[in-house]
């Protein structure tokens, strides 16, 4: 009777997992309803370069285009397109969808795990554990980010597998996992900049907290291992970078002072949270979350980092549920900050982010360490998630409490998931509730192919259609969007959607324009998208000769001047002349 239940429980926590890897790796599927391309503009750079390289069998073909920190998804997309048959720029999304579903499952078996070490029943521990990879895979700021076909969405995959595996290195000091740590800590900095910057934070904040546990006395192999790996991380992350010059990873190392006094904190706080009370515990991440949500409802009124877009009130629709999400997870992290377990992998996968947005936001106000606090902050949903769930299943089913009522403590659970389901079309709004259009139609990508071969010389257009069709006609087209975003911004549109002064003529470039400029509005990322009134749009094209056009529900035209004059698009020059780099636009 025991093998046989033992074989039921076995059973159902597959299935559990398999219902967790289906949701998640069916949401980030959900782009192929509107397109059979790439979700973003940065898988067309990833396309490309898997192109090449998969047409010479090498990737050289390719040096010049990757950077320094995209040599492991170029070729693992690479090999994925061999290996099926099908072009990187169709098979994309799918690999995308399966490797951003991996931190989900991780959640599930962190969850897992600290629930077991709880001594809790196998019914809430597997109630836990689901609710927990699905609360990440369903999360509206994570499913955009993990939906997208880009280096940081395996980078996020190996931070958590690199969390994991070293906690289990530290925890047994079995060979094989100290193998696999050193393994991913090699392949994290080739992965992706942001990535390997969070992850040697986590670590570090785990190899403290694990120096810290009052139960398992650090013997000399696991603190000579731990310290060694942290740094070398540091060591092998900085010098590549620096060597490499890697233009992301300035940021960082453009205040060092400022980023070792946060690496001291890191180090002071990890190690003092497990005997902070648990007022303050529970404060700490409160504070954390409602700092956040102030911000975003004050940069509604006011853009807090100067030139940067907005908090569109869309957005702040769809994130106030992940803010309640956060006080939940907020509330549960006394349950694991004094735990011994694998609970000392989700406080470092809180501490770690948490840490990075406070060197951000005290580095510069500028769109650069803007991007870098947004993107970060991505980081802190996998132990966001865990803690959520852990609270929720707490509350709702285990605790007893005679001064809340039965059926509101049982209402914490949907309460949770639904509040997470909400911000789910976060992840698709586009320029509805962000200052970036991620998808790209088919109309879209066939007027950038016919611009790139057509187009004699340079043209212009919008962020979104000179970054995509740049992106994957990388020696072919000469675009920019900064003459385009002058003239909006000298007259040519009107970011309320007003009338525009007709005297402001547009440069002398061919144009490719779409219709939902005037609904939408342009992308002139980082700032919020820029209306033009119907009025200029149809003077625009009717006093310019349409060369190209393509219908849809996003209607695109290719325009040129009926008289020659001065284009300020030179020949092989890139689409973000004058401004900062646009690969920021997708957190590449």
């Amino acid at each position: 009777m025991s093998d046989r239940a033992g074989s039921r429980s076995r059973r159902g926590t597959v299935l559990a997992a398999l219902a967790v890897f289906l949701v998640g790796v069916g949401m980030r599927t959900l782009p192929l309803h509107w397109t059979p391309l790439p979700y973003n503009v940065d898988g067309f750079h990833f396309a490309a370069l898997a192109h090449r390289a998969g047409r010479t069998g090498h990737l050289s073909a390719a040096a010049q285009f990757i950077h320094p920190d995209e040599f492991v998804f170029t070729a693992y997309l690479t090999a994925v397109s061999q290996a099926t048959g099908v072009a990187p720029l169709h098979v994309a999304q799918l690999l995308v969808a399966v490797i951003g579903t991996v931190p989900a499952l991780v959640v599930f078996v962190l969850v897992w795990g600290i629930c077991e070490q709880l001594g809790w029943r196998r019914s809430h521990t597997r109630l836990a554990a689901v609710l927990g990879g699905l609360l990440l895979s369903l999360d509206g700021v994570y499913l955009g980010r993990s939906a997208a076909v880009s280096s940081e969405m395996l980078g996020h995959a190996l931070v958590v597998l690199t969390a994991l595996a070293f906690y289990r290195a530290l925890r047994t000091e079995r060979p094989a996992w100290m193998a696999l740590t050193l393994g991913f800590v090699v392949a994290l900095p080739l992965t992706h900049n942001l990535s390997a910057l969070v992850g040697a934070l986590v670590l570090l904040a785990i190899f403290v907290r694990s120096l810290g546990v009052r139960t398992h006395v650090p013997t000399r192999r696991r603190a000579v291992f731990g310290s060694a790996i942290v740094a070398l991380f540091w060591l092998d992350m900085l010098v590549y970078y620096q060597h490499t010059n890697l233009t992301a990873a300035g940021y960082v190392t453009a205040l060092p002072g400022l980023l070792v006094a946060w690496m001291v904190f890191l180090v002071l706080f990890a190690g003092w949270l497990p005997s902070a009370g648990t007022v303050v515990q529970r404060f700490l991440p409160t504070f954390a979350v409602g700092g956040v949500g102030t911000l975003l409802v004050a940069n509604h009124f006011l853009p807090i980092f100067p030139g940067s877009a907005s908090t569109a009130p869309l957005q702040l629709a769809l994130l106030v549920p992940l803010a309640l999400v956060g006080l939940v997870a907020a509330w549960g992290l006394p349950k694991l900050a004094r735990d011994a377990g694998p609970s000392v992998v989700v406080v470092g996968l809180l501490v770690g982010p948490l840490v990075l947005i406070g060197f951000a936001m005290t580095g510069s106000l500028t769109h650069e360490y803007e991007a870098l606090a947004v993107r970060g902050q991505v980081f802190a949903h996998f132990a966001l998630a865990a803690l959520a769930a852990i609270t929720a299943v707490d509350i709702g089913l285990r605790r007893k409490s005679s001064s809340v009522p039965t059926l509101g403590r049982r209402a914490v659970v949907p309460l949770v998931a639904l509040c997470v389901v909400a911000s789910a079309p976060f992840a698709f709004a586009g320029l509805h509730a962000t200052p970036a259009q991620p998808t790209v139609t088919p109309t879209e990508f066939a007027t950038g192919t016919f611009a790139a071969n057509h187009v004699q010389g340079g043209w212009i257009g919008d962020g979104h259609m000179v970054i995509m069709t740049t992106n994957y006609y990388k020696d072919r087209t000469s675009a920019q969007y900064t003459p385009l975003y002058e003239w909006l911004k000298s007259g040519g549109g009107s970011t309320k959607g007003g009338t525009v002064a007709p005297d402001t003529p547009p440069p002398a470039c061919p144009i490719v324009v779409q219709r939902s400029w005037t609904t939408l509005g342009a992308q002139v990322f980082p700032a919020s998208p820029t209306k033009i009134s119907a009025d200029r749009y149809d003077h625009l094209t009717a006093n310019r000769s349409v060369v190209y056009s393509a219908s849809g529900r996003d209607p695109l035209v290719v325009t040129t001047p009926r008289r020659a004059g001065n284009c300020p698009v030179g020949p092989n020059e890139g689409p973000a002349a004058g401004l900062s780099s646009p690969r920021n636009e997708s957190g590449s």
